[in-house]
């Protein structure tokens, strides 16, 4: 057996218990009396208004997908278009780490309506770089006002600064780095590990059309709508949409358990939620989802209990955007939009 494969199978069988490894230390070292108690004393009507909030964040996420893909592939995209497969790909990514599923389905059915297989896959790597500013922003940009809200000084917080910073630095340099190559004949050599690197991800996911090509892009195809001034002001507004709506729903679960979480401090916990279950260490971030709630709102002094319950009513929340997806699958008859349109639906080969 080489040793790929070796890594590979210690991989999956770390991806399945972790899960069951972490969620074992953390309801070891909860009180499960309390736990009980501040789940059977949660107000429903808060609880109710929680959960019916848990979608608001999905359509500021496929406007903004909706968004990236007029800039990217220059051509009207209807928002209902984007909105059913931005659901569907959340019910069929869910068990894919990292979310990985859910990208490589949009890229696959909006290539299949539009053409365009590598620009799609640009507009996703384009939002998940856009995320990952916004998020750093807000951690960057709320320390000031949460810090002294931290329960005894936590040191964890200033690293969590520092990686905000060096994150932010990072993004920086990206952007200064790809727009010196594309100028550059450095870029061609660049160009070229890019094409392979998109081609192996759509060979593996398994449902271009046969006839589909990748065709060459340059660097500039993928930073291009991202430099111009009002499309990337648009795409981080929505980012911002999309955070704060998410935080307003943590609010919400909070107050349903009758542990009001300020609005500042889950504009600064909630970004930092998404660098951490993009991390692909475990089927729909359980195990991760419940102890990173205890560890960050614990930072601000939440009890483990509490942190723990808003998690599983978090993951409710999660399930119901996932039922909306299975739901739109169902009525559509199966994953629509997979399959290659025939000629005359106006698809086109890269």
């Amino acid at each position: 057996m080489d040793n790929r494969r070796v890594v590979r199978r210690l991989w999956k069988i770390l991806y399945w218990v972790l899960p069951v490894v972490i969620l074992w230390i953390v309801f070891s070292r909860i009180d499960l009396a309390r736990l009980r108690s501040v789940a059977l004393n949660a107000n429903p009507w808060w609880l109710a208004a929680a959960l019916l909030a848990c979608p608001i964040s999905c359509v500021f996420g496929a406007w903004r997908w909706q968004v990236l893909l007029l800039n990217y592939l220059g051509q009207r995209v209807p928002f209902g278009f984007a909105l059913k497969h931005y659901y569907i790909g959340l019910a069929v990514g869910f068990f894919t780490p990292g979310s990985a599923g859910w990208d490589i389905y949009r890229v696959m059915v909006a290539g299949n309506r539009f053409g365009k297989y590598r620009l799609n896959l640009a507009a996703v790597l384009a939002e998940k770089f856009l995320a990952l500013l916004t998020a750093g922003l807000f951690v960057a940009l709320l320390f000031p006002w949460v810090k002294g809200e931290v329960a005894g000084g936590s040191p964890w917080l200033g690293g969590i600064l520092r990686l905000a910073h060096i994150g932010l630095l990072l993004c920086a340099a990206a952007f200064a780095v790809m727009l010196f190559l594309e100028r550059h004949k450095a870029a061609d050599m660049l160009n070229r590990r890019i094409r392979a690197a998109m081609a192996s991800v759509l060979s593996r996911a398994r449902q271009a059309p046969s006839g589909a090509e990748i065709a060459p892009m340059s660097l500039g195809d993928f930073f291009r709508p991202l430099v111009r001034v009002r499309s990337l002001a648009a795409v981080l507004l929505l980012s911002i949409g999309v955070q704060a709506s998410s935080a307003v729903t943590s609010v919400l679960i909070f107050i349903s358990i009758a542990y009001p979480v300020g609005l500042l401090v889950n504009l600064f916990v909630v970004p930092i939620f998404l660098f951490i279950f993009l991390l692909p260490i475990s089927f729909g971030s359980v195990g991760v989802r419940e102890g990173s709630h205890i560890l960050l709102y614990g930072l601000f002094d939440v009890p483990r209990e509490v942190a723990l319950v808003a998690s599983f009513i978090g993951l409710l929340g999660l399930l119901l955007n996932q039922a909306i997806g299975a739901a739109v699958i169902w009525w559509c008859g199966g994953v629509a939009g997979t399959a290659a349109p025939p000629p005359e639906a106006g698809a086109r080969k890269d």
